[in-house]
């Protein structure tokens, strides 16, 4: 069964440690990042919002791993191990901290841009902004699992970032990585955010369900992947 203490405990110590320095400056690097799209770009547009976003999607990545690497280093993962922390509770524990900073960043985002949504645009866009940094947090926690230190994730974690990142920027010039785009939750936020107006937003079914499924199947496997590695006792 699940416990509560337990989760919230971990959610405060997960909070005080994205407020410290690096971390806050990290995710902070998307505004500024959306606002060097928007002086490039020089007006509104929703393929700036769409690159920003990405970005700051792919920044939950990092600040994860990091966090776990961190936790190991300090030996923090061994004192939850005789707390009994299970798998769901870790890992409850950790995305609610960082999905409430990394939307707020995405509502500011679009307000920094200009883009302007109806209240039913904005539920979808959160919505499906949402699942795409769930799907992160928890390849990040996998990447963490592996990392035996700070230094060594950002080694690691770096080529599957660029990958999660080039594959939908590029989609429109290369048809294969297009194909592949579609059936990434990065390719797919891009892709809608790219269309949205401020009455429309786009999410077809089979787009929910991909969304739906990398979020499961990824869940699935850091579950695995954490009791396996002495993580759960």
């Amino acid at each position: 069964m699940i416990c509560i203490r337990k989760i919230s405990a971990i959610m405060e110590m997960k909070a005080k440690a994205l407020m410290s320095k690096n971390f806050l400056i990290m995710m902070l690097f998307s505004i500024g990042y959306g606002y060097l799209m928007k002086t490039i770009i020089g007006e509104v547009s929703t393929y700036a919002l769409s690159m920003a976003v990405l970005f700051n999607i792919a920044m939950a990545l990092y600040v994860t791993a990091l966090l776990l690497a961190e936790e190991k280093e300090k030996n923090t993962l061994r004192v939850l191990m005789t707390s009994s922390v299970r798998g769901i509770e870790y890992f409850l524990g950790t995305v609610f901290p960082i999905l409430i900073e990394v939307e707020i960043i995405n509502v500011i985002l679009a307000l920094l841009l200009g883009v302007t949504m109806n209240p039913y645009v904005w539920m979808i866009y959160l919505l499906m902004t949402s699942l795409a940094t769930l799907s992160c947090t928890m390849i990040g926690m996998i990447f963490g699992i592996f990392a035996k230190n700070q230094m060594n994730t950002s080694s690691i974690i770096t080529p599957a970032v660029i990958i999660l990142m080039l594959i939908p920027m590029f989609s429109e010039l290369l048809p294969f990585m297009k194909v592949i785009s579609e059936y990434l939750f990065t390719g797919i936020v891009m892709n809608v955010i790219n269309k949205l107006s401020y009455a429309n937003i786009s999410v077809s079914l089979i787009q929910w369900c991909i969304l739906s499924s990398e979020c499961i199947i990824t869940l699935l496997l850091f579950l695995i992947l954490y009791k396996r590695n002495g993580f759960e006792a």
